[in-house]
């Protein structure tokens, strides 16, 4: 199974848990695992796992000359990120590094900031020394 198969079996696999999976923001095969960052709108960008051994398991997707999965005609997800090369999916905005913000703040939740249109300045920190995390992102724009 290639890479590109992979990340579809693991797609399927989230599918067939119930979660939407149409829209990959970034995507990492590690060896015990497959993580996906999904966009689902305004209820955030969730983090999922499949681990490797379910993915090996699975029935492998077929699919065309045209790269359409064979099964249900399904594009594969185009303009994902791969985590390993860009941990932060910077290129996602265009930019190959974020600027220092002035409020102490996680990765994730500058990340979370920016898609949500907040000022992390407007946000108090529940995190070790009052830094600001992703949840306290998300009950901020939940307000």
């Amino acid at each position: 199974m290639d890479e590109k198969q992979i990340y579809q079996v693991a797609r399927l696999i989230l599918e067939e848990r119930g979660v939407d999976a149409s829209h990959v923001l970034a995507q990492a095969i590690y060896p015990d695992r497959v993580a996906l960052v999904l966009d689902h709108g305004s209820q955030g960008c969730p983090k999922h796992t499949v681990p490797m051994a379910e993915i090996l398991a699975h029935e492998p997707v077929e699919q065309d000359a045209t790269g359409v999965d064979a099964q249900d005609g399904a594009q594969p997800a185009a303009g994902g990120v791969d985590l390993l090369d860009d941990p932060f999916g910077l290129a996602l905005f265009g930019v190959s590094a974020w600027p220092e913000p002035a409020v102490d703040a996680t990765q994730m939740a500058i990340v979370e900031a920016r898609q949500l249109g907040i000022d992390l300045g407007d946000i108090r920190g529940t995190g070790q020394g009052g830094r600001v995390t992703v949840t306290d992102v998300r009950r901020k724009a939940a307000k």
